[in-house]
């Protein structure tokens, strides 16, 4: 998916110049929409002759998250710790290899593309929602 004029509805405080932080901002709002979490892996730059790809793509930034299970909330108990502790049930963990990846145009009619590489027909931990 690619999307025009992103950098017109960033907060303040995440500078155009800053990729990376532009990265970490268009993956935490994928996660929110899914109650998911990615965790920032790698990053790299693609070839100025872009093979299999637009010219869009010469010498973009590519910005790589991997999706972890931990997108849970904490929920403050009313009991005493001592009644608490170690008493929840385990949840069960799948084996998810899903990931994100930002790409971040140099220039051109799109500012960056998103591609998304996680599989909906598991529950994960039900994100706690």
């Amino acid at each position: 998916m690619r999307i025009k004029d992103l950098y017109s509805h960033l907060p303040a405080d995440i500078s155009k110049t800053d990729k990376k932080a532009v990265a970490r901002y268009v993956a935490a709002r994928f996660a929110e929409m899914g109650g998911l979490r990615f965790n920032y892996a790698t990053q790299y730059q693609l070839s100025k002759r872009p093979r299999g790809r637009t010219s869009d793509y010469h010498g973009a930034m590519v910005y790589c998250f991997t999706y972890s299970q931990a997108a849970r909330q904490r929920k403050p108990s009313t009991l005493p710790y001592s009644k608490t502790r170690n008493r929840r049930p385990r949840i069960q963990v799948m084996d998810c290899d899903g990931n994100l990846k930002v790409t971040i145009f140099p220039d051109g009619e799109f500012d960056i593309a998103v591609d998304v590489d996680h599989p909906n027909d598991h529950q994960g931990r039900e994100h706690f929602l």
